[in-house]
């Protein structure tokens, strides 16, 4: 399936779709979509707000919003081995904000696939569970990807980790924007979709945004298909409403990394 959208001053000049959002519903132009990781930009617009608001300085080191294991001193950098004999040493640098905004911390993601490069993604699964890569097989399909944590714990769990390089060295692509979902919670007393709906979503008419599709409105929500290992694809939406994953009322976590949905207007 595809959509797509040209806008220009505020109006909608075009729109179109092909293909189903589930068996027999075709695309419609209120389809609700996993918008994965374009859930980014908009905790970076909350943060850049909190910012503004002299609220949350871009330089705040982590540990005096998230605690002491955030403090350098309790973190580990690894620095090459394997990952059941990592060679670790001692974090040099406070991870700030920034580091968080511009993916310099030294986090990673738990991708399937990558450990085989990057031991720190191996440990990440140890601990967080596995986010599908690619292709997919069956063992994948029917298993919930990442263990059921609340942000408050995830984002523990992650300073328990090894960081892949010291911070500010080196850019890689990782949870940071989780951590920052996290910040926002700490820094406004609200839940992350409390914050958004409030100060975003709401003034914007963005009614259909959200980490839970509400009621009534499944039916607008489009299918997720992954591609096979044995040809063809899987369509995961199911298991994925039986994990709790977008459904109203049963969210473990609300993931500014990646956990939104949205429409096309």
């Amino acid at each position: 399936m595809a959509s797509a959208l040209v806008a220009r001053r505020g109006k909608v000049a075009w729109w179109g779709g092909c293909g189903e959002q589930g068996p027999g519903r075709d695309i419609a132009e209120d389809t609700i979509y996993r918008i994965y990781s374009m859930t980014k930009p908009v905790v970076a617009v909350a943060i850049m707000m909190l910012a503004e608001e002299g609220r949350l300085p871009l330089r705040t080191p982590l540990h005096t919003l998230l605690g002491k294991s955030w403090r350098r001193q309790n973190m580990k950098v690894f620095v090459g081995g394997t990952k059941e004999s990592p060679q670790l040493e001692e974090c040099k640098k406070s991870i700030n904000v920034w580091h968080l905004l511009t993916h310099t911390a030294g986090l990673t993601y738990n991708f399937s696939g990558t450990e085989a490069l990057n031991p720190v993604a191996a440990m990440y699964q140890d601990v967080l569970g596995t986010i599908p890569n690619g292709q997919m097989g069956a063992k994948q399909a029917g298993a919930p990807w990442m263990k059921p944590f609340a942000l408050v714990d995830m984002v523990d769990a992650l300073a328990s980790l090894p960081l892949c390089f010291q911070p500010g060295t080196r850019w890689h692509y990782g949870f940071h924007y989780e951590v920052l979902g996290r910040i926002v919670e700490v820094v406004s007393g609200q839940s992350l979709g409390e914050f958004l709906e409030r100060r975003i979503f709401a003034p914007l008419g963005m009614c259909d945004t959200g980490f839970e599709v509400p009621r009534g409105k499944e039916i607008r929500f489009a299918g997720c298909w992954y591609s096979s290992f044995f040809g063809g694809s899987i369509d995961i939406s199911e298991r994925q409403r039986q994990w709790g994953e977008y459904v109203e009322g049963r969210i473990r976590m609300q993931s500014g990394g990646g956990g939104l949905g949205s429409t096309m207007r």
